[in-house]
């Protein structure tokens, strides 16, 4: 098992969380996917994708670089 020192862990867990949630837009507002970005339970922003596996990966791509930024 790693050992960390006090500074390690308090700035693990002083550090933002990022996290994203992608969900299906409804047909009455144009369809695609919805993205959210959050840091902690707050949102932060996000963005509307185009319908089918393309705009989905897009997504995808979009929230993984919010979850990662800074690493």
């Amino acid at each position: 098992m790693k050992k960390y020192s006090l500074n390690q862990l308090e700035a693990m867990l002083c550090k933002p969380s990022f996290s994203y949630e992608v969900s299906p837009r409804s047909e009455a507002v144009g369809g695609g996917w919805k993205l959210t970005l959050y840091e902690g339970k707050e949102e932060m922003g996000g963005g509307v994708f185009e319908a089918g596996d393309e705009g989905y990966s897009d997504a995808i791509g979009e929230g993984l670089s919010w979850m990662t930024q800074g690493v």
